[in-house]
């Protein structure tokens, strides 16, 4: 459960001497002086919510992944590299000055973002206390005291750091002053807030920082994933990551769930309702209206739109055509409104 701030003066001056003691902690001046630093970590996924079956043995997948941040010129990059049940994604992000892009490797196309520096370095900071440590070391605006709590029969101080635009909080053991666990939300396709515990072991020194080589992640009690880092260089140029093919092709940004959703019919009876990416085929039959999946986003805005589109005909059934989380979510409101899964 993340932890909730102490709204004083003194809670803040709190937050500020734990903050500081943590750098100390984890290299000092190392820290603080750190321009850049480069990192590649190779992660084992359970998909707790995209598996086959509800409950363990879950579905794995593997990915490598490679971040690169610039703290002196607010440059970053992500690429990734995801394998699962036969299939292979290669995906990346770029923010280069006021160019921003997200990348697919795979199919050589990219579209452009406006994601923010630090958004993009709060999933590196959650997996690298250093690199945590250094935005903290110049922006002390968004932290409080969260008071101090027992985790894993160590006695940590709480702090609330507000970053990217999320609440997270860091547990600081006490003894050591070094950073022992994090806790952060995620939203889920159905906009549920699910909270994620990152564990950092196995610390190890490097380049004059002191860093976690294994991570583990922790969602609804279960190890959702498990991160171990196989490269890191402080202080080089990252100019290299930053590169975009020249045939490279761009692409429409992704639609606007709301502006851009549009009713088409495919063939007889047979009907689209979506925006592109958030979509549904909807099926009818002589006295029935059949649904292909449950689908994220604005399920009921579908539902309200074929009953207008096909009118005094019911919902008779829902097909779930595999079990990922994006196309299962929804299936209740199908329910609801009379469909059989």
């Amino acid at each position: 459960m993340v932890a909730t701030a102490t709204p004083s003066a003194r809670a803040d001056e709190q937050a500020q001497g734990v903050v500081d003691r943590a750098i100390a902690a984890h290299g000092g001046h190392t820290i603080e002086q750190l321009g850049s630093i480069v990192q590649e970590w190779r992660t084992t996924d359970a998909g707790i919510f995209e598996s086959r079956e509800p409950g363990p043995p879950w579905d794995f997948s593997q990915r490598w992944q490679g971040l690169a941040a610039d703290f002196e010129s607010g440059r970053f990059a992500q690429a990734s590299i995801e394998r699962a049940g036969g299939y292979e994604w290669i995906s990346g992000l770029i923010l280069d000055g006021e160019a921003g892009y997200r990348v697919d490797y795979r199919t050589e196309t990219y579209r452009t973002t406006t994601t923010a520096f630090d958004e993009a370095v709060l999933d590196m900071a959650t997996w690298s206390p250093p690199v945590l440590l250094r935005w903290l070391s110049e922006d002390r605006q968004a932290i409080s005291y969260g008071g101090r709590q027992e985790i894993d029969g160590l006695d940590a101080d709480v702090v609330i750091v507000e970053m990217g635009g999320e609440k997270i909080s860091v547990f600081v053991d006490i003894a050591s002053g070094r950073i022992h666990a994090l806790e952060r939300s995620y939203f889920d396709y159905d906009g549920t807030r699910v909270p994620m515990r990152f564990d950092y072991l196995g610390m190890a020194t490097r380049n004059g920082l002191i860093y976690p080589e294994r991570v583990e992640v922790w969602i609804h009690g279960f190890l959702a994933r498990q991160g171990t880092l196989l490269e890191m260089q402080v202080g080089s140029t990252i100019d290299r990551y930053l590169h975009l093919p020249s045939t490279f092709r761009s692409m429409p940004n992704e639609p606007d769930e709301i502006r851009d959703f549009r009713i088409e019919k495919l063939a007889d009876g047979v009907y689209f309702l979506g925006n592109g990416v958030m979509y549904q085929l909807m099926v009818e039959f002589d006295d029935y209206v059949l649904a292909l999946d449950g689908c994220s986003g604005d399920v009921a805005r579908r539902i309200k739109a074929t009953r207008e589109l096909i009118p005094n005909k019911a919902f008779r059934y829902v097909l779930a055509s595999h079990h990922h989380n994006d196309h299962l979510h929804g299936l209740d409101d199908f329910a609801r409104a009379g469909a059989r899964i």
